[in-house]
């Protein structure tokens, strides 16, 4: 009888995706490389297919807990989280000490938004296993979720404990202590500048610490952060709708007009441009168009 790992690597190479077929033969089970890892990786059609067949192995009377592991995953990244978790159930019934399906089980409980059964679960694995940093991350997403912000700063100050590097950790970390909750402009400043000095050409750095500096009222320091994420990847409206924010507020006028109309350009529908630039036009004592740009905002927001 055909194995799961055999079909998929045969199907692989027939439709000649160019991974390591021999890598799906291989079973390293719940570790680095495992059949339902390199399955993450596959398209919305192609993981249904691996659903269907996998599901056909399990009618068949196989019971081999990789089958439920590799169909989890496969539903987890259809985002069918309440078939994933049933197959997680499973297999934490036969393996309650296992980590990485603990961790499994907490990402599917966050996306249909229970919260406190994801900590739950983020706990488990951590408690199997304490020195994966991506679990302390998960943990203090689902702790921002449920509004307990002192406990994501700690997971996210664990989770770079472990791994310095961690990029999404750094992210988290640098938004929380910029929100209300904490105002620490200067401490989510020092995280975007460690995270620029790893990935000097990623655009979504500068934009964000950008706004740090427009929360703390430096707009010179602002616009700098807004251009330079323009000049790496111009068609953000995202970045020209910021940028002309800060040249609103440094009082340049007709940049600012320029970076809203290029932003409404690529985003049509982003409705705080409207927002912003009707207060433009009111500075600029535009008082019908700002009451139009007004009402535009409150009806895309309104969704009428």
């Amino acid at each position: 009888m055909e194995t799961v790992m055999e079909w998929y690597a045969v199907r692989k190479m027939k439709n000649s995706i160019r991974r390591v077929a021999i890598n799906t033969l291989v079973i390293f089970f719940s570790g680095s490389l495992t059949l339902a890892q390199e399955i993450e990786k596959e398209s919305q059609e192609e993981l249904q297919e691996v659903v269907n067949y996998v599901t056909g192995l399990i009618s068949k009377g196989d019971s081999s807990l990789y089958l439920f592991e590799t169909r989890a995953i496969s539903y987890l990244n259809l985002g069918q989280f309440s078939d994933a978790l049933v197959d997680l159930h499973y297999l934490l019934s036969n393996q309650d000490r296992n980590d990485y399906w603990w961790n499994l089980k907490g990402l599917c409980e966050a996306e249909l938004n229970m919260q406190s059964e994801a900590i739950k679960s983020y706990l488990k694995a951590i408690q199997f296993n304490d020195t994966a940093s991506d679990y302390y991350v998960n943990l203090g997403m689902s702790y921002e979720e449920s509004g307990k912000n002192d406990s994501a700063s700690y997971s996210y100050s664990s989770a770079m404990k472990l791994d310095s590097e961690n990029v999404q950790a750094k992210i988290n970390m640098a938004n929380l202590m910029s929100s209300s909750s904490f105002n620490n402009f200067e401490k989510a400043l020092g995280i975007w500048d460690s995270l620029i000095d790893m990935d000097s050409w990623n655009e979504d750095y500068y934009n964000d610490r950008g706004l740090v500096f427009l929360k703390l009222g430096n707009f010179k320091r602002a616009l700098e952060g807004f251009e330079t994420a323009i000049s790496i990847n111009s068609e953000v409206a995202t970045f020209h709708y910021n940028a002309a924010r800060a040249n609103m507020e440094l009082g340049l006028y007709d940049e600012s007009m320029k970076g809203f109309s290029k932003a409404i350009q690529l985003d049509s529908l982003d409705w705080n441009i409207y927002l912003f630039r009707s207060q433009l036009f009111e500075k600029l004592n535009q008082f019908e168009k700002s009451q139009m740009d007004y009402k535009l905002y409150l009806k895309l927001k309104d969704g009428k």
